[in-house]
């Protein structure tokens, strides 16, 4: 689609307060607000349109709301872009041009814009793997000391085969986690055992790959739920593109845990 105009700041502002002091149309067929709150994944491959966690090509889907506060259906929307390298059809389909990086849209009603959302143009990823030791030990700290509790080894890096232009590293790629123990997948949520935790210690089973195709998680144990002494604790990484595993997941790690003598 073509590339629009955007707005100045100061416009924006002038239009929204002037907006504020107008009484607010009670047409139940027109848009009122405009709700754009996330995409269905970070990242888009060159050449190809945006995709959902399982591979499957994921419109935009915006949402607006009438003058009654209910959501609109079948309402047309349209979608500005600001950088080059990235198309949005009317039906919100995505693809990418570009080679690689951050780009910037929004979603518009009735003269009525969103929020502005960015993503990544990468390269697909074609190979995962471990960029910490696959197998080490954890000696814990008994009573449960948290930070003497957490291992922080586990990392695995995505790689692809096309690097034209010298980036070989998919950026803002999903990778997910998970903990196994005595051969049994850990549900998310379930802290008895262990949690895996992001870079902020908060609890968090995927990561997004960095410029350097980089992503890890923290493995958080609590020596309570251990049966056994010693024990292991085992944590995989995947990553997938168009619903299938990027060749190397899943990238296991084999944790041993025994107390400090």
């Amino acid at each position: 689609m073509n590339r629009r105009v955007f707005v100045p700041l100061g416009l924006a502002l002038a239009a929204a307060i002037g907006a504020a002091c107008t009484a607010v149309p009670t047409d139940a067929n027109r848009a009122v607000s405009l709700e754009f709150d996330t995409t269905a994944f970070p990242a888009i491959v060159s050449g190809d349109t945006l995709r959902d966690s399982l591979g499957v090509t994921a419109p935009l889907h915006p949402l607006a709301y009438n003058s009654l506060g209910a959501v609109m259906s079948g309402a047309r929307f349209s979608f500005v872009t600001f950088d080059t390298g990235l198309t949005i059809t009317s039906a919100g389909v995505v693809t990418a041009q570009g080679r690689n990086g951050t780009v910037r849209f929004l979603a518009s009603i009735n003269g009525i814009q969103s929020v502005q959302r960015t993503l990544e143009i990468t390269r697909r990823p074609d190979t995962v793997f471990a960029t910490g030791k696959q197998r080490d030990t954890l000696v814990y700290a008994l009573p449960d000391v948290p930070a003497t509790n957490t291992y922080t080894g586990i990392g695995v890096t995505l790689v692809s085969g096309d690097s034209s232009g010298g980036v070989k590293f998919p950026k803002g790629w999903l990778v997910s986690y998970r903990v196994l123990y005595h051969g049994l997948v850990k549900p998310k949520g379930d802290t008895t055992v262990a949690t895996l935790l992001n870079d902020g210690s908060l609890p968090s089973v995927v990561d997004t790959s960095d410029a350097s195709g980089l992503t890890g998680r923290k493995l958080r144990v609590r020596p309570i739920g251990l049966l056994g002494n010693p024990d292991s604790v085992i944590v995989e990484a995947t990553a997938r593109y168009k619903g299938a595993q990027v060749r190397g997941s899943p990238v296991r790690f084999v944790i041993i845990t025994r107390p400090k003598s």
